[in-house]
């Protein structure tokens, strides 16, 4: 698909150099979500393997593992902060929130599978 379609942009009334600018612009909007997203992504892992780190009875670890019964009401978000967690963490190769713990008593084998977890493309090619 062409870029003038993915972005709405009417290319009949618009210069070349316009065209460039609007697309320069918006290309940089996406990196720097991106950067946002992956950096909120980063911190979040880190803080999560803070947290299972510490005592098994730690209120944190108990919000980690827990799960809420019953259904949502209607019209709630299907996405929330746990089926995010639960998503990346069996992404990273992790199926249970105890094989998780095991990774994350070892810092320096924590923090470099976090930071694969939360790399892009080309940072995962090098």
């Amino acid at each position: 698909m062409r870029a003038h379609a993915l972005l709405s942009i009417d290319i009949t009334s618009l210069t070349n150099q316009r065209l460039i600018d609007r697309l320069f612009v918006n290309t940089k909007a996406m990196l720097f979500s991106l950067r946002l997203w992956l950096s909120v992504k980063y911190r979040r892992w880190r803080l999560i393997g803070h947290i299972l780190r510490q005592d098994c009875n730690n209120d944190w670890n108990i919000a980690i593992s827990w799960a809420p019964e019953g259904e949502k009401k209607r019209g709630r978000s299907k996405t929330t902060w746990r089926r995010t967690e639960e998503k990346e963490r069996k992404e990273a190769g992790w199926n249970s929130w105890k094989e998780t713990r095991t990774v994350a008593a070892d810092q320096e084998k924590w923090r470099s599978s976090v930071k694969a977890l939360c790399a892009t493309r080309h940072e995962k090619d090098r």
